[in-house]
């Protein structure tokens, strides 16, 4: 297992033009709009780990029963292009704020977060209508109306 995303990619040979991180003069506008439009805390979100603590609006949640949510991630994200690709910093290694910004396909971050061992991670659509993440119960957690429905569509085939 890979200890970081940066790590994950090198190894995986992934393609800049699949996945590649945010450039640090579109970052916080970036980090900003996903705080802003998902959580109740706002750019003080920043500084704060467990985002999902504090999402706004209607969520959807949904646990794979044998903890592997990837395959429910694959099928959730999937038709999208590209996408934001946030995760939590947890090595201390970055200066400002607590997260990473990505962005790529679905297809490579799925690969990369499959390299990784328990972290949280926000995959939220370009147009910030959607975000979905996992935590760090292995639980994958819908934020807007597409999201909830699609995770509600999973739901329901679970049963």
């Amino acid at each position: 297992m890979r200890t970081s995303v940066i790590e994950a990619i090198k190894a995986l040979s992934i393609n800049p033009d699949t996945l590649v991180a945010v450039r640090l003069t579109q970052y916080e506008v970036v980090l900003d709009k996903i705080l802003e439009t998902f959580t109740t805390l706002g750019q003080r979100g920043k500084n704060n780990f467990w985002l999902w603590e504090h999402f706004r609006g209607q969520k959807a949640v949904y646990s794979a029963g044998d903890g592997n949510n990837l395959d429910a991630l694959a099928s959730l994200i999937s038709d999208a292009k590209r996408v934001w690709f946030l995760t939590e910093e947890w090595e201390g290694n970055k200066g400002k704020g607590n997260y990473w910004g990505f962005e790529g396909s679905p297809a490579s971050i799925v690969n990369v977060i499959r390299e990784l061992h328990h972290f949280e991670y926000y995959i939220v659509a370009k147009d910030f209508s959607w975000l979905v993440c996992e935590n760090h119960h292995n639980t994958l957690i819908g934020v807007g109306e597409l999201m909830c429905k699609r995770i509600e569509g999973l739901q329901q085939g679970k049963k």
